[in-house]
């Protein structure tokens, strides 16, 4: 114990007291270190500069991966030397030393241990690690003199003796720190002791332990091995998906490049068709004698301007033909007209219709390519559903499974005594066992003896347009008017037909699939049907779901999606519908088809047209909600008659709505639509309004549907077709570039309306009066009334409340206001004395609301 109190170890530094003319040498020194230093660390840390390149190349050399270390010693070096007190000096000396001692240990050590010691005569040579030279010479000469295992032993006092240093330890911490290694020494003697006395109890205790644990490890053997099981089978599916993908790809690619390729040979090949032919007529037509059929052959040249020929008159020039030349299975091309002269342009309200019709190839479409589930999967989900059932007493057998688009329809076949219910009773738990989001079970398999068991896919399979055109079913079909509807769980394509239907009910809430199957619908049509044949009316209450349509010749009318014009529409159906059975009737016919086959031997009477093919007409209703909200009185009565008589005559309906309730979709609408499609909907309600049985709340959505044939007494789960909107497009763009549509004239269906105003007032007479006396009273409330207000409080059409408003005019009880032309001011000076709100008790309330 010195003097003051103060321990003094054996690893405490003593310097000399410097002379105060040695202090400022000493500064200096540390000013040139800490530069040095300083600059050393900034080239570390930046060695990407040109004046720090090769500094830090150089110091990386010498020190390796302690160079970043030999800096900030220096630094604290340098700090030390400058600040010239006795006392930080010697609190920093003893530091740095025991620093320095652990680098060069830690060095040479990691030198020996990972590299080892390079030869004698090849040291010269040998290139710095990441020790760099000072690890290097440090390791080679302690190997030299102590050889390397010797130099590895004499490291470890050398760390021990740097690491005292560093932190400054005193011989009493070393004699503490010696008497705890002793102390544990001697306890892990006494334990090895002890060890050996308990070694019999604690065999017999561990072996009673193994038997308790051997059932719980067991179980959970087999749970690791399943879940090993279950890993292996979704690596595997998932590397078929990323190959399937990648070859879909490919293949996508490949028939981009194909499709590009046909459609300019055809493009070509077409118009030097079509040149030829012209060509030919031109000179059948002979020299002068027909000019203006000349001049109307060569107006129809490919790419040709309006052409004079003699007499100097001119044909309206055709546009450029689509390029492809021909559709896959589908009608050949005829002429517009029959009776027509070949070269003449047939031209009808100023629509431009070309002589021959060509109808789009499906080289337009993407082949999109299904993707499949494994077959370790499938073995795996029917090792689950048999011992499912097993465990709980319900023996049955797996006997195949059918992969689909969207589910894989597994079909059980029970046990002896085994009832089908039974199978029903535990849905949920084949549920939770297989994981699946949901569960369909049929009881049973119409047509066969087992049970179907529908468990969705691990992703749903998207169904191109393309695949379902060119399927054989598609082609092979003499329906005049077929419809791709997708794929069923067996993976075979569904192919409907329009007139056998004859009309179709669409439902399913909204993000379903419904507006797709719409337009898969309306493409299907226009792959196969040219505007001789099909002539479509759109009803589109939502204005965005049509409106592209708009321009095809197809169209009868323009789309409409102004709900007063939708009843006028259906008026003129129904008109169109008399004048058709009308028709018929007269010639001795029963239905379109049988009309339309004898219509070249039919005679052609004296004053009236050659008779031509009644072409059939397709009314696509999106969205029956609006239009039952709107005027139910007028809308239902149309469909009503419409679906019971239309069908003979070539006139079909396809109703959709996202809205299946029993005020949209009312009985009288489904007694006429046999065939119904049902996408998901959000509870077992709304599945029995459309189609009279549950199911349609356990679909899974995108496309995903129960379709209901006319023919058959349970749905069918289908995988809807898929068309995209590029695709589309150039459906659409491809007929408006043959022609443009002939619509029915606006001033008909007026026409058409005055004269069925007219009727009703014939014939309802006596019974307008009460209405008429109604409106009367609730015009005592107001000072304006407009024809959505008379429809909205007597809760009548938007035809007959028009009607209402003009007698009421006519009357003198109101006059058009001058500032809103869609209202009229009423005139309370004219009905005095007419009956009041007292006298038509119903209408209290109305009134009560103004």
């Amino acid at each position: 114990m010195a003097a003051g109190g103060r321990k003094k170890g054996w690893f405490r530094l003593k310097l000399p007291v410097i002379p105060p003319d040695a202090l400022l040498s000493l500064r200096f020194v540390g000013i040139v270190l800490g530069c040095v230093s300083s600059y050393t660390l900034v080239a570390l840390l930046s060695p990407n500069g040109l004046l720090t390149q090769g500094w830090a190349a150089r110091t990386r050399d010498l020190a390796g991966w302690a160079a970043g270390p030999w800096c900030v010693l220096a630094l604290i070096a340098s700090t030390a030397l400058y600040g010239g007190r006795r006392a930080l000096r010697r609190a920093v000396a003893g530091r740095l030393a025991g620093a320095t001692l652990v680098l060069l240990a830690l060095a040479s050590g990691h030198q020996l241990w990972a590299v080892g010691a390079p030869p004698a005569d090849a040291l010269r040579t040998a290139a710095p690690g990441v020790d760099g030279y000072l690890g290097l010479y440090a390791g080679s000469g302690m190997a030299t003199w102590f050889g390397v295992p010797g130099a590895l032993a004499l490291l470890v006092p050398m760390t021990v003796l740097g690491l005292g240093l560093l932190c400054g330890w005193s011989t009493t911490t070393w004699q503490k720190l010696g008497l705890q290694v002793l102390r544990s020494l001697r306890a892990a003697g006494f334990c090895v002791v002890g060890l050996g006395r308990t070694s019999g109890r604690a065999v017999r205790a561990l072996g009673h332990a193994l038997l308790r644990v051997a059932p719980v490890a067991q179980a959970g053997l087999v749970w690791t091995r399943h879940r090993y099981e279950r890993w292996q089978i979704a690596r595997a599916h998932r590397a078929e998906l990323r190959a399937a993908e990648r070859a879909a790809r490919a293949r996508e690619e490949a028939e981009q490049r194909a499709r590009e390729e046909r459609a300019q040979a055809a493009q070509a090949a077409l118009e030097e068709a079509q040149r030829a032919a012209l060509v030919a007529q031109l000179s059948a037509v002979g020299d002068g004698s027909d000019a203006n059929g000349k001049g109307q052959a060569l107006a129809l040249l490919p790419g040709s301007e309006a052409l004079s020929v003699g007499d100097g008159t001119s044909s309206e020039p055709r546009p450029n033909p689509p390029p492809e030349g021909e559709g896959v299975g589908l009608t050949p091309l005829r002429h517009v007209d029959q009776g027509t002269s070949p070269g003449t342009v047939v031209n009808t309200n100023g629509a431009r219709w070309p002589l021959q019709w060509q109808l789009p190839s499906t080289s337009m479409l993407s082949d999109i390519s299904a993707q499949q589930i494994g077959d370790v999967e499938i073995a795996e989900k029917k090792r689950l559903i048999e011992k499912t059932l097993h465990a709980f007493g319900v023996p049955v057998t797996v006997k195949e499974a059918r992969v689909g688009p969207t589910v894989t329809q597994f079909s059980l076949t029970p046990g002896e005594g085994v009832s089908v219910k039974q199978i029903k009773r535990y849905e949920a738990d084949l549920q939770l066992v297989l994981s699946a989001q949901t569960l369909r079970i049929e009881l049973p398999i119409p047509g066969r003896p087992v049970v179907g068991l529908e468990i969705p896919n691990s992703g749903i399979a998207t169904v191109g347009l393309r695949e379902i055109l060119e399927a054989p079913q598609f082609r092979e079909s003499k329906s005049k008017l077929r419809l791709a509807l997708g794929r069923d769980v067996d993976g075979k394509p569904r192919v409907g037909a329009l007139e056998r239907m004859p009309h179709m009910l669409i439902a399913g809430q909204t993000g379903s699939g419904k507006s797709v199957c719409v337009n898969t619908i309306i493409a299907s049509l226009l792959f196969q049907c040219t505007p001789d044949e099909l002539q479509l009316l759109m009803i589109d209450p939502k204005m965005v779901e049509m409106a592209e349509y708009e321009g095809i010749p197809h169209l009868k009318y323009p789309v409409v999606t102004d709900l007063a014009e939708a009843g006028k529409v259906l008026l003129w159906a129904i008109e169109e519908m008399e004048r058709r059975y009308k028709m018929l009737s007269e010639l001795g016919f029963r239905n379109i088809e049988s009309f339309n086959k004898a219509v070249p031997t039919l005679p052609r009477q004296e004053g009236k047209p050659a008779p031509k093919p009644l072409p059939y007409m397709v009314i696509i209703i999106d969205e029956l909600a609006d239009l039952m909200m709107f005027a139910p009185d007028d809308v239902e009565p149309a469909i009503c008659r419409l679906t019971a008589k239309a069908r003979a005559i070539g006139i079909h309906l396809v109703v959709a709505t996202q809205r299946p309730s029993v005020n949209v979709v009312t009985g009288l609408i489904k007694a006429n639509t046999p065939s119904r499609i049902a996408f998901a909907v959000s509870s077992q309600i709304d599945s029995r309004v459309i189609l009279d049985t549950g199911g349609a709340e356990n679909l899974l959505g995108r496309g995903d549907m129960l379709y209901l044939p006319f023919d058959q007494g349970k749905p069918l789960r289908v995988q809807g077709t898929w068309v995209s909107d590029e695709e589309l497009g150039e459906l659409i763009h491809f007929w408006k570039r043959q022609g443009s549509p002939k619509y029915v004239e606006k001033a008909e269906i007026e026409a058409l309306m005055l004269k069925q105003d007219a009727a009703d007032a014939e014939k309802n007479g006596d019974k307008q009066s009460p209405l008429l006396d109604k409106a009367v009273a609730l015009l005592g409330a107001t000072n304006f009334v407009s024809i959505s207000y008379i429809q909205r409080k007597l809760g009548i059409g938007y035809p007959r409340a028009a009607r209402l408003l003009d007698d009421l005019e006519e009357r003198g009880y109101v006059e058009p206001d001058e500032a809103n032309a869609r209202s009229y001011r009423v005139l309370h000076g004219a009905i005095a004395g007419e009956p009041d709100l007292e006298e038509a008790p119903e209408l209290e309330l109305a009134g009560a609301e103004l």
